[in-house]
């Protein structure tokens, strides 16, 4: 009897010591990766732009199934350039840092719309009416190792 004890001892010891190894080894792969991604739009608006219209510059960022999404606007835009800059701070964690990567994407659009007044002359409203928009996707970069990273998107709408 004390033969079969000793035994199940240690094997329970065995497989104890092997789950806690494993699960010491998966802890220590997951890290948590921060900064921020700094994305500058040059948009070159080719269209005739209605007045009160908007820039809209959305910045997308997607790691491990994770998604960011960010936006920057620019009020009044102009034909022709337009600069817009979105700042995208990150903390993600991470499985393995040194491989992961992150994809990037962008949306830029103008988007405007008519102002309406009551009839009774009280209240306004704005209805959007249309919105001229691009979208894309840039590289995949690795996990940046610094505290930011600086973007350049180029569309023309």
């Amino acid at each position: 009897m004390k033969i079969r004890r000793f035994k199940f001892g240690v094997v329970c010891t065995l497989v104890v010591g092997f789950a806690l190894s494993f699960f010491a080894q998966e802890a220590k792969a997951i890290t948590t990766a921060t900064g921020k991604l700094v994305f500058t739009f040059t948009v070159t608006i080719s269209s005739t732009i209605p007045e009160n219209s908007v820039l809209v510059c959305t910045a997308i960022a997607t790691v491990e199934g994770y998604q960011q999404t960010m936006i920057g606007l620019v009020k009044n835009p102009v034909a022709g350039k337009n600069t817009c800059t979105v700042s995208m701070p990150y903390s993600w964690v991470l499985a393995t840092e040194s491989t992961d990567k992150i994809a990037l994407s962008y949306k830029a659009e103008v988007d405007y719309g008519y102002e309406f007044t009551a009839s009774n002359g009280t209240a306004t409203s704005v209805e959007l009416a249309s919105s001229d928009k691009v979208t894309g996707n840039l590289t995949s970069i690795s996990v940046p190792t610094t505290t930011s990273t600086n973007i350049a998107v180029s569309a023309t709408i």
